[in-house]
């Protein structure tokens, strides 16, 4: 195949860009209104079990093969395709505790990963264990002086824009916990397969996408029945039943590839079908 990168949890984004959040050093920083640009060479996201759902609505959800955590695929390429769609919408992301109005993180018809929703903030992990409230402090939207934007702190303590954010990265961290015992259950029944993706564009490219797993069907439907009623009361079936029905959403992804340069996926994806996707084994 053309062009076959290796898909894996690592992101741009990740904790190891983050600094540990303090008055000290930050006190006269603000935070900028801003857009989703910073999410541009992320063509996947990493996220939540409680994301499903709606995610499954809008982008393919995968398990990267070497860590075997959730992603949603946003493009091919090296590129996410739907940071214009995003940064156009209008519905306001009620469940938002870092955006304000007049910065509202938006949603229209593609929901927003919570990954991407809580930056520039995250959790760094201390020395002694403990989770610290970080910033990726080279953020386009931050000000190091000024009167610009809201503030990090007043008064030496936490501003009301920090307090919403380590409320948000807690949640985060709780719900991260609950998923990764998800997918070691995933592994642990044997139910996770290596897949590669390979598609061919309408005008005859080709490219390809390894590095990633998938649930089994059949060795999803051959759970035998204790520890089918075991998932159903943690509401682990029902987020197989999302992953594998997020699968379909690579053919409207891979026609909003085909045809990038779509003022957005919605009119992308009532375009005539361009593209041939297949999940195929990996090979080796």
């Amino acid at each position: 195949m053309t062009n076959e990168p290796t898909l894996t949890a690592q992101h741009p984004l990740a904790a190891d860009a983050l600094s540990p959040l303090s008055v000290d050093r930050h006190w006269t920083w603000r935070l900028m209104p801003g857009d989703f640009g910073f999410a541009i060479d992320a063509p996947s996201i990493p996220i939540l079990a409680e994301e499903f759902a709606p995610i499954a609505r809008s982008y393919p959800i995968v398990f990267a093969a070497k860590d075997p955590s959730p992603l949603a695929i946003l493009g091919l390429g090296g590129t996410n395709l739907f940071v214009t769609a995003w940064d156009e919408s209008t519905t306001v992301a009620a469940d938002d505790p870092v955006a304000k109005p007049a910065s509202d993180v938006a949603l229209a018809s593609h929901y927003i990963p919570a990954f991407v929703r809580r930056y520039p903030f995250g959790f760094l992990q201390a020395p002694d264990g403990r989770l610290v409230l970080g910033i990726h402090e080279d953020c386009a939207r931050v000000r190091k002086n000024g009167d610009d934007g809201e503030a990090l702190f007043v008064d030496g303590k936490p501003a009301e824009l920090v307090r919403r954010a380590l409320a948000f990265c807690e949640a985060f961290h709780t719900s991260a916990a609950t998923t990764m015992a998800f997918v070691a259950a995933l592994e642990e029944r044997g139910l996770l397969v290596d897949r590669q993706a390979d598609i061919v564009l309408a005008d005859g490219r080709k490219l390809g996408l390894t590095g990633f797993r998938i649930v089994d069907p059949d060795r999803f439907q051959a759970l035998d029945g204790p520890t089918v009623v075991e998932w159903h009361g943690k509401g682990w079936l029902a987020l197989v039943h999302h992953h594998l029905a997020s699968l379909d959403q690579w053919r409207a992804l891979l026609r909003w590839q085909s045809n990038h340069g779509a003022t957005s996926p919605i009119t992308a994806a009532k375009a005539e079908d361009p593209v041939t996707p297949e999940l195929v084994p990996t090979e080796g």
